[in-house]
C-alpha cells in the first residue's frame, strides 16, 4: 500500500470543501510539524520554515536596479519559490499525518466581503486565523 501511495499525486482542496476529518488531520499534522525539534539547529520544523521565509524576504535582489526585489517576493520567483516552499512543508506535514494536504483558500468566492468568509470562525478548528481581531491582537501563523 506504501509503493502504491507514492503514485498518488497530492489534490489540495479548497478550505470549504475539506471534510471535518481532514481539517483535524491538517491542524493534527501542523501541531506535530510545530513540537517537532530539529536536532540541527534546535528549533521547531515549523520555526524554520518560518525563518527560511523570513530570511528570504530579507535577502535583496542584487539584479534589481530599483532594490525592490527580494529573494521570494516582487519578482519572476515568486511563483516557483513559494512553489517549492509549500512542496516541502507540505512533506513535513505529511510526515507526521500521511496523505494531509494543504488547503487553499479561494478568496474570490469572497472578494466582497473576506472577514465573513468561513475561513474566519472563531475556533481552530474552523480555520479563524483571517478574523481581523486576531490579526490585530496576535501574529498571524498557518493554523496552529
Amino acid at each position: 500500500m506504501k509503493n502504491i501511495r507514492k503514485n498518488l499525486k497530492n489534490i489540495r482542496k479548497n478550505f470549504r470543501y475539506l471534510s471535518s476529518t481532514e481539517k483535524q488531520n491538517y491542524i493534527e499534522a501542523v501541531k506535530a510539524v510545530k513540537a517537532s525539534i530539529s536536532h540541527a539547529t534546535n528549533r521547531s520544523i515549523y520555526d524554520e520554515y518560518v525563518l527560511w521565509h523570513s530570511l528570504a524576504t530579507g535577502r535583496e535582489d542584487p539584479t534589481d536596479p530599483r532594490h525592490l526585489r527580494n529573494a521570494a517576493h516582487r519578482g519572476p520567483v515568486f511563483l516557483p519559490w513559494h512553489r517549492y516552499y509549500l512542496y516541502r512543508f507540505e512533506q513535513q506535514l505529511q510526515k507526521k499525518v500521511p496523505g494531509v494536504t494543504i488547503p487553499y483558500w479561494d478568496w474570490t468566492q469572497d472578494a466582497d466581503d473576506p472577514f465573513n468568509s468561513p475561513i474566519c470562525y472563531e475556533s481552530p478548528e474552523n480555520f479563524s486565523y483571517l478574523k481581523p481581531s486576531r490579526i490585530l491582537n496576535s501574529k498571524l501563523i498557518l493554523l496552529g
